[in-house]
């Protein structure tokens, strides 16, 4: 007996999530923003995001019918901010450094992405570029080549910090000047909620793809489109810009505590998607 309807939160990240919509367990599928691409699979009827995700022509990127929510589709509960303050220190950072902190996962780096992080730190002779390293210690080693090659200049002010737990994970970005979003593939909800969390400012430069595209959304909805640049030249001189700026950073800091708190545990989005389930579901009955 079928399912009413299956929703995958992706797939395409491992055989089961992608090979389990072909056999069509269920009367209708769907899938969404978990792997911020279409599924390209023809049994898969619709792919939920939302109007700030999708440039205009956003359905051209997707075989299943787009669906675009008013709020942003994820219900986000709001992590718990570490009690204490970390001293820098704490994770061997220079106390008078501007810290430009980049959490994404090292797959994430485009190759364009070096000459905006090498522009950034030849921008300010006080910078320190940190990254977290990958899982896979192989995967680290290749990115630190690749900087060697592309920015030997300023690679002695890239630190790599080791994979941590939650608590001082969060306790670093609340210590960045500035969060930066990676080009091509940005951060999804995870790493720019846990920004907003704890008021660190994210620069982002957004492509027409959904999977560039998520810190914009959150700037955008904060009303911080100040942050959301257009060029590569842009995108370091504003994320130059805050971390030179104590007083703009404060009045950003602020601001991002006091609207980020409608994002998490967003309630209407909810009800968004009981909507959209429950009409979906009377439709396919009918066929």
């Amino acid at each position: 007996q079928q399912f009413d309807w299956l929703h995958y939160w992706e797939i395409g990240t491992d055989a089961t999530n992608y090979y389990l919509p072909f056999f069509q367990p269920a009367l209708g599928q769907s899938t969404c923003w978990g792997w911020p691409m279409t599924s390209g699979n023809p049994r898969v009827d619709s792919y939920l995001s939302c109007e700030q995700l999708e440039p205009p022509q956003g359905q051209e990127h997707y075989s299943e019918r787009l669906v675009l929510l008013k709020r942003l589709p994820t219900y986000f509960i709001r992590p718990a901010v570490p009690s204490g303050a970390y001293p820098r220190s704490h994770f061997g950072m220079e106390e008078n450094a501007r810290v430009y902190l980049c959490t994404q996962n090292l797959r994430k780096f485009h190759p364009d992405f070096d000459p905006l992080l090498a522009d950034l730190l030849r921008s300010d002779p006080q910078g320190l570029l940190l990254i977290i390293a990958d899982a896979q210690a192989s995967i680290t080693e290749l990115l630190l080549a690749r900087f060697r090659r592309t920015m030997p200049d300023v690679v002695s002010r890239l630190r790599v910090l080791p994979r941590m737990d939650r608590e001082p994970y969060l306790a670093l970005v609340a210590l960045a000047d500035v969060a930066l979003d990676t080009l091509h593939y940005g951060g999804g909800a995870n790493t720019v909620y846990d920004a907003v969390a704890v008021g660190a400012p994210m620069v982002t430069l957004p492509t027409e793809f959904h999977r560039s595209r998520w810190a914009a959304a959150v700037n955008r909805r904060l009303g911080l489109e100040q942050l959301i640049t257009s060029t590569p030249e842009e995108y370091v001189a504003k994320t130059v810009e805050v971390a030179g700026n104590p007083d703009l950073r404060q009045t950003l800091h602020r601001q991002i505590l006091e609207a980020g708190s409608e994002l998490f545990e967003d309630t209407a989005v909810v009800r968004e998607h009981e909507e959209y389930f429950s009409q979906a579901i009377a439709a396919k009955q009918e066929e």
